[in-house]
């Protein structure tokens, strides 16, 4: 399931039965696995050094959001590994990979625990 004004970009890979809500965004290179769910207005980035000037040596770099994980409205990803079954607070700044089954929340997002 997709909501509204949701953009997907072109080498984005989703899996079975997701759900991406409301005003979210999946730049190129994003590959989210089964069974997760981005809340609204989730972004993602796929480039560290963003500048203009370099515009034609641009190297998308990817995100993986493995099966199960869920994040959180407002969350922004870096390019980074989210583990099976994370779970990513909402407004969370991801900055560094997410291990299966953690919790993360914060800006920059820390581990605050484990899932069930």
């Amino acid at each position: 399931m997709v909501g509204p004004f949701v953009e997907i970009q072109a080498g984005v890979e989703v899996g079975e039965d997701c759900k991406i809500e409301s005003h979210t965004f999946l730049c190129g290179g994003v590959k989210v696995g089964d069974r997760v769910f981005v809340g609204h207005g989730v972004m993602t980035v796929n480039d560290l050094y963003p500048r203009v000037v370099n515009a034609g040596k641009f190297e998308a770099i990817g995100t993986v959001i493995e099966d199960d994980a869920s994040i959180g409205s407002g969350a922004v990803l870096l390019p980074v590994r989210i583990g099976k079954g994370a779970l990513v607070g909402a407004g969370a700044v991801v900055t560094h990979d997410v291990g299966a089954g953690e919790v993360v929340y914060g800006v920059p997002a820390r581990l605050n625990g484990r899932g069930g």
